[in-house]
């Protein structure tokens, strides 16, 4: 059996400027009038609240592609696979309930910090579309519930920075040039500067990111309308491209020796381990990432190295044992840990197996 099929997922979609901008995701963040928020809820609120939005979502025409969870009802797997795919916080607001649309590429939250935060994603660069979906969510919730707000603030929500619109952004990007010459603070300034903060989108324990991947956050909802918003986020993330795309370039022309060396290294672990741990996986998928956005591979797509990310992290790969008949060697059978990584080994191997390198 593959164990790299395309289930459906938003991630396995082809999206504008991938090369740089992996993935993008709106927020709204709502509140239930004539309810507490939170933090201040007693009684059965919560159980009311909640009772309230999946109520709402099942008066949509298209009913039938949401699907409403208990997030205490939910085994402690599928809780780590809504965390690996960032529609679940990993703290202790997790939230209460969980509405998913079937591809995943929407999402509500009930009772984390609000009532209700509803998500949108979307591969490559394109807010415009989430904002659309979130938009129309939130409307169609407007029809059925009653949300708080205020002429002079706007959505009503737990922190003043969620305020106003209650939206908020973020892009998942990639970098190796950047961070190769060093000059990968340029996008952090740019980004403190326009009101953005970044963080490495993989913390697995190590003091440096991993694999070249962050996420692009707006730190606050309150400041502009929500189209002033999208075009701010689309802005820092068209400058970002630029600056990649020029490092790519300075890379390629003055150390295509080294830049070579990395992509083969990369190349080499995923044709020859046998069992990866998640950082290894994680840095040789950017190291062939890399290598196709210098022209050196090819033989795989962008959305393909993208659902990667999402299909080897270790949720994930325990769900594919779980409701598989896969067999491993007698030395690793019964381990799960060792079961993953070889798992997650044969993952690349797969999907790599029509990589080419232009000599």
């Amino acid at each position: 059996m593959s164990v790299v099929k395309n289930d459906g997922a938003w991630y396995f979609s082809n999206g504008s400027d991938s090369d740089v901008i992996l993935s993008s995701r709106v927020r709204l963040a709502r509140n239930l009038a004539n309810f507490p928020f939170r933090g201040r809820m007693r009684g059965d609120d919560r159980e009311r609240v909640k009772a309230i939005l999946f109520d709402a979502f099942s008066h949509f025409q298209d009913a039938e592609l949401y699907h409403a969870l208990g997030v205490k009802d939910m085994d402690l797997l599928g809780i780590r696979i809504m965390e690996e795919r960032g529609i679940l916080s990993d703290n202790r607001t997790n939230g209460e309930g969980l509405v998913v649309r079937a591809d995943g590429k929407a999402a509500c939250v009930v009772n984390c910090e609000d009532h209700a935060r509803i998500s949108a994603f979307s591969s490559g660069l394109d807010f415009e579309s989430c904002e659309r979906l979130c938009e129309e969510i939130d409307g169609r919730l407007q029809d059925v519930v009653q949300f708080a707000a205020s002429y002079d603030f706007g959505y009503l929500t737990s922190s003043i920075f969620d305020s106003g619109s209650g939206m908020k952004t973020s892009a998942r990007i990639h970098i190796p040039s950047l961070e190769f010459l060093k000059e990968d603070n340029s996008v952090f300034e740019l980004a403190s500067k326009s009101g953005y903060k970044i963080l490495p989108c993989y913390d697995i324990g190590y003091k440096m990111t991993i694999g070249s991947y962050y996420q692009v956050s707006s730190i606050t909802g309150a400041e502009g309308n929500q189209i002033d918003q999208l075009a701010s986020i689309s802005a820092l993330c068209h400058r970002i491209c630029a600056l990649e795309r020029k490092a790519r370039e300075t890379v390629k022309e003055k150390y295509p020796t080294i830049l070579r060396n990395v992509i083969y290294k990369a190349f080499a672990l995923s044709r020859y381990s046998s069992v990866l741990s998640l950082r290894e996986a994680i840095e040789t998928i950017s190291g062939v990432k890399w290598g196709v956005d210098t022209g050196i591979v090819s033989g795989i797509s962008e959305a393909e190295l993208f659902a990667l990310l999402y299909k080897i992290q270790p949720a994930h790969l325990e769900f594919v044992l779980k409701n598989s008949r896969l067999s491993f060697e007698n030395d690793i059978e019964s381990d799960i840990k060792y079961k993953i990584g070889r798992l997650r080994s044969l993952m690349l191997q797969e999907a790599f197996v029509k990589l080419e390198i232009k000599e």
